[in-house]
């Protein structure tokens, strides 16, 4: 019973012994079967991911199918592009246009300053009566296109000037005056400091107004508004418009009255205010541009009386507003004297 014991013992043993070393040749045997299928997973797989053709010569034996090399592309010459010029913005001023308008049944009588003040010159070279008489010129080429043919017969214009020696046909001479001490016994002839008529109201602005207008000059320095303003009214008062208007231009700095004489400025002032007040009474209106400079002492403008010519109370800012027009750079005559043609003719 001991040996059987001893033989089983020895045979389990044994026994053991064999099935371990069946164990470890099924190991030896089933890794290197393991890692040949990983291998050729991997090769399966790779082939899987690699571009198959279509169709593959039917007289090869392809297991595993190459992909063919890339080719190598021979570059080519790379042309810059050359910068294209940014185009430049011209910009035009586009014209503000001229409102249509009806002007008729209407008499202006245009006044200009030929004083000394009026021959100086704009930062342009060009003097104020230049700039003026441009403007002067525009307005009435625009009172002109503005007119129908059936109403032409109905609008004048009349141009006069002020200044020195007015009746340039005359000689700068000297008169006897009698009966006062406040003055020298000699006199500049009245007829000096007249204001010049260059034409009478007319319906003609092509062939007389506008000649007119060019004929205006600067001769000697002085300045009578009231002369002025005298020749405009004997113009309009005799006039049957429905509208009459006195257009002035002028730094308002009167030295000068209609007879000639020379008093203090505030005689002057008022004579010039006096001859507006003619005018309004009988319904003509009177347009007033005002040019100087106010900011230097002393002032070159008075402009007080620039407003008493134009409204009747130089204190009601609708009147001032409506009829004067503080301008003192030339290049805003045109603009301005435009914009009482909108009024005259709305």
């Amino acid at each position: 019973m001991q040996l059987i014991k001893k033989y089983f013992n020895g045979q389990t043993l044994k026994l053991a012994g064999l099935i371990g070393l069946l164990f470890l040749g099924a190991g030896v045997l089933i890794i290197p079967s393991i890692m040949e299928s990983q291998q050729n997973l991997s090769v399966q797989r790779s082939k899987a991911a690699e571009p198959v053709p279509s169709s593959p010569p039917a007289s090869c034996d392809v297991r595993f199918i190459v992909s063919e090399a890339t080719p190598i592309l021979t570059p080519t010459t790379i042309i810059t592009p050359t910068e294209m010029p940014t185009p430049t913005l011209v910009l035009t001023s586009i014209p503000t246009p001229t409102p249509v308008l009806n002007c008729k049944n209407l008499d202006i009588a245009l006044v200009v300053d030929r004083s000394s003040t009026m021959n100086s010159s704009e930062t342009d070279g060009r003097t104020k009566l230049a700039w003026a008489k441009e403007a002067m010129r525009i307005f009435v080429e625009s009172l002109r296109d503005n007119t129908s043919p059936t109403s032409q017969s109905t609008v004048r214009v009349s141009v006069d000037s002020f200044g020195r020696r007015g009746n340039k046909d005359l000689p700068e001479d000297s008169v006897l005056r009698l009966g006062t001490l406040l003055y020298p016994t000699n006199v500049p002839d009245p007829n000096d400091y007249n204001s010049i008529l260059h034409t009478p109201l007319s319906s003609d602005l092509n062939g007389v107004v506008l000649p007119a207008i060019s004929s205006v000059n600067y001769i000697l320095p002085g300045t009578c508004i009231q002369c002025g303003l005298y020749l405009a009214n004997e113009q309009l008062l005799a006039s049957t418009a429905d509208r009459r208007a006195v257009i002035l231009l002028s730094d308002g700095m009167s030295n000068k009255v209609w007879n000639g004489d020379n008093p203090h400025s505030s005689i002057c002032y008022q004579a010039a205010v006096d001859q507006a007040n003619i005018g309004r009474v009988n319904g003509i209106e009177f347009k007033v541009l005002g040019y100087g400079k106010r900011d230097q002492s002393p002032a070159q403008i008075e402009e007080t009386t620039l407003k008493r010519i134009a409204c009747a109370d130089p204190n009601d800012t609708t009147c001032v507003n409506n009829n004067y027009a503080y301008k003192p750079n030339a290049y805003d005559w045109v603009s301005a004297y435009l914009t009482i043609l909108n009024d005259l003719c709305k």
